[in-house]
């Protein structure tokens, strides 16, 4: 058994116990939603997030967090939604009026939510025993303010490769511009996963009418795309 699986000691359970009565977790305790979506790699539009064996990414926490005067949401990416699920990536959220001011070579490394949001990909998975309808329209809602919103997201695991570790550079992501460009039998296993009408959902949202500026998610789906490198430099 290596290092990296052994089962944990009686001391390291006892000291989560307390710390997890004594601590203050004020960050975590502003988780508000949970949701499910696709994110594909900035610099490769073969991958893409949870595509690893044909199951996909099941859970983003989004905690509400007030910085000054912006209002922006801190996404927690995890390639499951287990207890054992792994923290694989974060996804920084700033509406639209905060998005246009920002120089345009940050613009560039932002993407939009339009079609998640549009084609139905971005769900937030209903909890047991809800009413569907109730749900529908509860999830609806909270969308019509997503949409108009930008994001900015790194990976650090890449889980799709079979990574035990978070290795190597983080990774960019990016958001689909047409749902086609992300393999059906993945959406549609979500989609099984997660009891989800999809088509259903689309509908549900025509009314939504974005307000944003997706030329640089154009670019990126033309061949633009980005990677990032470590490089050794002197100290300052």
């Amino acid at each position: 058994m290596t290092e990296l699986n052994k089962p944990q000691t009686m001391l390291s359970s006892t000291l989560d116990t307390v710390a997890g009565h004594t601590q203050d977790f004020t960050p975590t305790k502003q988780i508000c939603e949970y949701l499910n979506a696709f994110h594909v790699y900035g610099d490769d539009k073969s991958r893409y997030d949870g595509f690893r064996q044909h199951k996909t990414s099941d859970s983003v926490g989004i905690l509400l967090r007030v910085f000054g005067v912006i209002k922006q949401y801190l996404g927690l990416i995890y390639d499951s939604a287990e207890k054992d699920a792994k923290l694989i990536g974060v996804e920084y959220m700033i509406p639209k009026q905060i998005w246009n001011t920002l120089p345009d070579e940050e613009k560039q490394y932002w993407h939009t939510h339009e079609c998640e949001v549009k084609s139905g990909m971005l769900i937030m998975p209903r909890p047991a025993g809800m009413p569907n309808a109730v749900w529908e329209a509860s999830e609806t809602k909270a969308l019509e303010g997503v949409v108009n919103w930008y994001g900015k997201t790194f990976h650090f695991w890449q889980v799709d490769k079979g990574d035990v570790l978070p290795l190597g550079p983080p990774k960019l992501m990016k958001s689909f511009t047409n749902e086609f460009q992300l393999p059906q039998e993945i959406l549609k296993s979500r989609n099984e996963k997660f009891d989800v009408d999809q088509a259903a959902k689309k509908k549900a949202r025509t009314h939504i009418k974005p307000e944003i500026d997706d030329t640089n998610d154009k670019k990126f789906w033309e061949g633009e795309g980005f990677t990032l490198d470590f490089r050794k430099v002197k100290m300052k």
